[in-house]
């Protein structure tokens, strides 16, 4: 009874931790960092219509996700943290229906382990405060699984797979890859049925779940010319198709390290823990749940095969759960036939454990903040004197176009020193077309940053006086970044005066001539 209550316990803890964790990342509100900047700038410039349209910079999400952002922008205004609200309220409802399905699936012990990786898991967090769709995705995934269990737990009726059926045929709506769960879920609940004998209801269900293609094909229609875009952006450069399978392999081992949060030491000890949570349902003989986390990572791997769908890292964010519930099982089962059991579960706990739930405390204590554009920018604007002018790194036009044309970003509102003229939108769609156009003394960084083009950049600006220099997300060609080859050319022009940091952000200050 002791190890039960410890065991209770510390899932309290744990989903108190995943809460605080995702909480602090939030509040701390960083920048947005290149990404977030190319969705954002579609949400806020765009009207709800065309939000289904093809979007620029090569951006695709889930038609409902994009009109839920729309929503929070009309009520809340376009800060940061009103575009990462919807991010943060699905990574909690995520949380809490885990917690939900680890105490139905597993035992007490097994089910705060669950429970402590899915709180830790510093990828998880991440996508928790940004403006992108995988939190939804997270969130979509685990509905399906938590209906999928809540239908299990009971007799095999027509009446009460409903909400399943109800929330499969939204459920596209708002996340791509919530095919894959669906194709597992409703299999599941189809052999559920079967079990029970209940065929007139299994065929009535399958005829239902048919409504699911139609949404998924609605969903395709709208956001097809994104999603083929998008494809050849992250497919560009791949292995060719004949070597698909090697590369989805490939990714399925990395998905350990990414998103998984197992460190490159302990990627294979998550693999092999994964393996036996799965061997442990199949010889628990539990067919359902064994279709449930089956299918979803065949079709992704297959997906992955064919280029379809990119399998690893983020992409993938919305297989973490059933990584998670997998290796949880994988721990009992070797702690339930171990001699030693209590060492055995030490010892995997440190490796599994420690290395994630540090990385999490360390960065709640400290949040990161990569390509901290906006406090470069006020330290500009404060410094800012009548004859500067402002010389943009091609990378970082994109954060300034957010904070240009942001009404709810500065402190006590007012505008930037400096002039901001958004780019038309690119009829090729590329993920770095331009955003801003250079208006003096404002100049934005030609694309193809080569010695010979960075000096007739350069040339556009004055002779003498200072120049702000603003940088992030910077490109590497070789041994050589882009932005050593621009300080090189200032140095010609110029000395350095000054320069801050910000994550990976950075904000230099020239004096030019004299």
């Amino acid at each position: 009874m002791r190890a039960l209550g410890a065991a209770e316990a510390l899932f309290w803890l744990a989903l108190a931790a995943g809460v605080l964790f995702r909480l602090i990342r939030y509040i701390a509100n960083p920048s947005l960092w290149l990404d977030e900047s190319f969705l954002a700038i579609n949400l806020i410039d765009r009207s709800a219509g065309q939000l289904l349209k093809s979007l620029d910079f090569a951006q695709s999400a889930p038609p409902g996700f994009l009109l839920g952002e729309k929503a929070l922008i009309h009520v809340l205004g376009d800060s940061e943290q009103a575009l990462r609200l919807l991010p943060l309220v699905s990574s909690l409802v995520a949380l809490g229906l885990f917690a939900w399905i680890a105490r139905q699936l597993l035992t007490p012990w097994a089910a705060t382990l669950a429970l402590v990786l899915f709180s830790v898991n510093d990828f998880l967090v991440f996508h928790a405060s940004e403006v992108k769709q995988y939190s939804v995705d997270v969130a979509i995934a685990v509905l399906l699984i938590a209906l999928l269990v809540q239908f299990a737990r009971g007799p095999a009726t027509l009446t009460r797979v409903v909400p399943l059926l109800v929330a499969g045929t939204i459920a596209p709506f708002f996340s791509f890859p919530s095919v894959f769960v669906l194709a597992g879920v409703g299999l599941a609940a189809l052999l559920l049925l079967h079990q029970d004998g209940r065929r007139r209801d299994l065929v009535v269900t399958a005829g239902l779940m048919a409504l699911w293609l139609v949404t998924f094909a609605v969903v395709l229609a709208l956001a097809s010319t994104t999603i083929q875009r998008v494809s050849s952006e992250v497919f560009a450069g791949q292995p060719s198709p004949g070597q698909g399978l090697s590369r989805a392999v490939e990714l399925s081992w990395s998905l350990f390290v990414n998103p998984g949060n197992f460190s490159d030491g302990t990627n294979a000890l998550g693999a092999l823990l994964a393996a036996f949570g799965f061997v442990e349902i199949v010889r628990r003989e539990r067919a359902w749940l064994t279709v449930a986390f089956g299918v979803p990572w065949v079709l992704a791997f297959a997906a992955a095969v064919i280029e379809r769908y990119p399998l690893g890292s983020r992409y993938s964010l919305f297989l973490l759960p059933i990584m998670i519930l997998l290796v949880a099982h994988g721990v009992a089962a070797l702690v339930r036939d171990s001699r030693r059991a209590v060492l055995l579960a030490t010892a995997l706990a440190i490796f599994v454990v420690v290395p994630q739930g540090a990385t999490a405390v360390r960065h709640a204590w400290s949040p990161p903040r990569p390509e901290d554009v906006r406090p470069l920018l006020e330290t500009a604007s404060n410094g800012w004197r009548k004859d500067d002018a402002l010389y943009v790194y091609r990378n970082a036009q994109y954060a300034l176009r957010y904070y240009g044309t942001c009404a709810d970003c500065r402190p006590g509102g007012g505008t930037w020193p400096w002039p901001i003229r958004p780019a038309p939108s690119s009829r090729t769609g590329g993920q770095f077309a331009a955003a801003l156009e250079s208006e003096r003394p404002t100049i934005i960084g030609t694309q193809t940053p080569t010695a010979d083009r960075i000096d007739v950049d350069l040339a556009r600006l004055p002779r003498s006086g200072r120049v702000w220099v603003l940088v992030s997300h910077v490109a590497g060609h070789g041994d050589e970044n882009e932005v050593a080859v621009l300080e090189r050319a200032l140095d010609v022009r110029g000395r350095l005066v000054d320069e801050w940091q910000s994550g990976t952000a950075s904000l230099l200050l020239y004096r030019l001539g004299g």
